[in-house]
């Protein structure tokens, strides 16, 4: 089994965080210049959504091996979604490209071009495709940034208020523990680990000094909060019942033989309004900007095709 990692994912603008784990490789190069949406004219190629799911997937800290046939729908509706955002400003005489537009867009291109060469090369991402995907961050943020104007602070907490209180059940939370461990490669470590720990031995300062999971063992053997089948799946059934302050006997893992400890404990329950209300208000103005985008959509010509 291997070990669990956390990572925190920052979303951009109008990108779905849904992610389907079948994964679908990217077209071939004949396919490059396959027509995959036309916006009034303007013609997106498989070829340019390719290197855009594949911007999106590496600024996100995504896996490259592969993209999910989610992701790249959803790539290149923003790509539509820019095209459209352009097209009404233009048609509507709005100067959305402020001053700051072509210093920033530079810095972006020189920044990804100086720190990740070897990755633009790798994958034949151009000059053009950096300004089509650093273009479409700029839109959608200028987007979010007009529909906050539009809503004073007040009604943005009402409505997401009144989310929370409809939708409460969203953000129950299951009963969680902390724990601690000791990862040794040999029973007769973990033995040992034991031994001392019923010695009077700090679990924190042992974990420092024997444990093999370096990046837990810097941090006094601390794992983070695990609900019960996260414990059971990792540890076994046992774990989850024991109290704050007790540790196990050693404990197979696929990596080695654990000792663990409970150090916390937190109830089941729901997370409070102030926990959450950011999210929520955040999602808020999201769907705002969604409905904005649909609505300049409605009177364009949109065509898509089938994608690779």
């Amino acid at each position: 089994m291997k070990r669990r990692r956390f990572l925190i994912k920052t979303a951009a603008v109008l990108l779905s965080a849904v992610m389907i784990f079948a994964l679908a490789g990217c077209a071939s190069k004949s396919d490059s210049g396959k027509k995959v949406a036309d916006v009034e004219g303007t013609v997106i190629t498989q070829g340019q959504l390719d290197n855009f799911t594949m911007l999106t997937l590496y600024r996100q800290g995504y896996d490259l091996s592969g993209t999910t046939a989610t992701l790249k729908k959803q790539c290149l509706q923003n790509m539509i979604d820019a095209e459209a955002i352009n097209i009404y400003c233009e048609n509507n005489g709005i100067d959305v490209y402020d001053d700051s537009y072509n210093t920033e867009k530079t810095s972006f291109m020189d920044s990804i071009k100086k720190n990740d060469s070897d990755f633009l090369e790798q994958n034949d991402i151009t000059d053009s495709d950096l300004v089509t995907y650093y273009r479409s961050q700029y839109l959608s943020n200028k987007l979010l940034e007009q529909v906050q104007t539009e809503y004073s602070e007040e009604e943005i907490a009402k409505e997401a208020r009144a989310y929370y209180d409809s939708h409460k059940n969203d953000y129950k939370v299951d009963d969680e523990k902390r724990v601690s461990e000791i990862l040794t490669g040999k029973k007769t470590a973990a033995e040992e680990v034991v031994s001392r720990l019923d010695s009077g031995e700090n679990f924190a300062d042992l974990a420092r000094e024997m444990s093999e999971d370096a990046n837990s063992a810097s941090n006094g053997g601390d794992l983070g909060f695990f609900t019960k089948s996260e414990i059971k799946d990792q540890f076994g059934s046992g774990v989850f019942d024991m109290n704050v302050g007790q540790y196990s006997q050693p404990i197979k893992t696929d990596d080695g033989y654990a000792v663990v400890m409970i150090t916390a404990s937190n109830d089941s329950g729901y997370k409070s309004f102030d926990e959450v209300s950011q999210e929520i208000s955040y999602n808020l103005y999201m769907n705002y900007c969604k409905d904005r985008i649909s609505r300049m959509e409605k009177d364009m010509s949109i065509e898509t095709y089938d994608i690779k």
